[in-house]
């Protein structure tokens, strides 16, 4: 009887598996380098912010926006800093990149949501709350964190970081 190439147990035949690509992770790292940027860049808007909001806190027009933006800078440094440092850790495939990466979207995607309810709460007496208070825009801040977490917990993630050439 003879035996197909294909039988179990027939290892000489089998195609060896191919090395993961790392398409995933390496969006992923892209992403959460942006992300951190972005942020980190943020801050130097934030200060910004601060100083041209001194001129009007004096007058009482601010509604508060002065401390949030100074609430704003140690979160975005935080969220900022997680992201650059596991996007560069994806890229130098270490392990530790996963955590994060993941925790810093999370911190960036629960500041958004609690930003956008402060802003909401603090004007919505005069119903005059602009495009960056507005739910919309909450929303999409945090599609790109979001998505950057999903990235980096893909399976094919997980496999690129594993592989060892």
């Amino acid at each position: 009887m003879m035996q197909s190439p294909t039988a179990p147990g027939d290892f000489a035949h089998s195609h060896p598996v191919p090395p993961p690509s790392g398409g995933t992770a390496i969006t992923a790292g892209v992403l959460a380098c942006l992300g951190g940027t972005h942020r980190l860049l943020s801050i130097l808007v934030l200060i910004a912010g601060i100083a041209l909001l001194s001129d009007l806190d004096a007058a009482g027009e601010t509604n508060g926006a002065r401390a949030l933006f100074a609430i704003s800078i140690p979160v975005f440094l935080l969220a900022g800093s997680l992201l650059l440092a596991g996007g560069i850790q994806m890229f130098r495939k270490h392990a530790s990149a996963r955590r994060l990466i993941v925790i810093g979207c999370a911190v960036d995607i629960a500041y958004s949501i609690i930003e956008a309810v402060v802003v909401l709460a603090v004007a919505g007496a005069s119903d005059d709350y602009g495009v960056i208070g507005s739910p919309l825009f909450a929303i999409f801040v945090a599609v790109f964190p979001t998505a950057t977490i999903i990235l980096t917990s893909a399976t094919s993630t997980t496999r690129w970081l594993e592989y060892r050439a």
